[in-house]
C-alpha cells in the first residue's frame, strides 16, 4: 500500500507527522512525500522543513491521498496544480485524507461530491460555503473513500493517524492481506 503525503509550504507540522508516525509503521506501508517540485517545503513555524521527493506529475498510483492543513492552505487552494492533482488522485485514490483545515483544498477541488460531511464547528462557514454539508464533531470520520480529521486543536492529530491505522487494519476492509492490529 501507498500513501502520498501532499507538501505545500505553509503546512502544519503536526498535521503530517502525527498521522506519519501511525501509518508508516503499518507493515507494506510506503510513504512518500509530494509536492509541486523536489525540493524542501517550510512548515507554517518556518522553522522546519520537509523534503518532497516526488512531483505532482511523479506521484501516480498511490492507495492514499492524505492533505494536511496549515496556514499554507489558503495559497494551496488557489493553485490550479494542486487542485487538479488532488481532483486526478481521488478518482483512483482507495482512501483521501484530509487533516484539520486541509479539508478545505479537499473542498476547493471539489472532491466530495456531496458525499461526506464537515464536522469542526470552528470551520462550518469556510467549508460550508464550498458545497460541504456539516454534521456533529467527530475527531475522526470515514465516508466512503473520504477520511477527514477535522480537529481544531492539534493535539489529537496523532490520535487521527492511529484512528486511520485501525480504520485501515478492519478486517472488513482486508486492504492489506495481513493480519497487521493497531491494539
Amino acid at each position: 500500500m501507498r500513501m502520498s503525503v501532499l507538501l505545500y509550504d505553509g503546512f502544519t507540522t503536526l498535521d503530517i507527522v502525527g498521522g506519519y508516525e501511525s501509518l508508516a509503521r503499518i507493515p507494506a506501508m510506503q510513504t512518500e512525500f509530494v509536492a509541486k517540485e523536489v525540493g524542501i517545503y517550510a512548515a507554517d513555524t518556518r522553522a522546519l522543513g520537509l523534503y518532497a521527493w516526488k512531483t505532482l506529475e511523479d506521484a501516480k498510483g498511490m492507495d492514499i491521498l492524505y492533505v494536511p492543513g496549515g496556514l499554507g492552505v489558503y495559497a494551496a487552494q488557489r493553485d490550479p496544480q494542486i487542485l487538479d492533482f488532488i481532483r486526478k488522485s481521488h478518482r483512483t485514490t482507495t482512501w483521501t485524507v484530509g487533516i484539520c483545515n486541509g479539508v478545505e483544498i479537499l473542498a476547493t477541488a471539489g472532491v466530495h461530491d456531496g458525499t461526506w460531511k464537515a464536522a469542526e464547528f470552528v470551520r462550518r462557514y469556510a467549508v460550508g460555503v464550498r458545497g460541504v454539508d456539516h454534521d456533529l464533531a467527530f475527531p475522526v470520520r470515514g465516508l466512503g473513500k473520504l477520511v477527514l480529521h477535522l480537529q481544531l486543536i492539534c493535539e489529537a492529530q496523532n490520535d487521527a493517524g492511529n484512528s486511520f491505522a485501525y480504520l485501515l487494519s478492519d478486517a472488513r476492509l482486508n486492504l492489506m492481506g495481513s493480519a497487521y492490529s493497531s491494539a
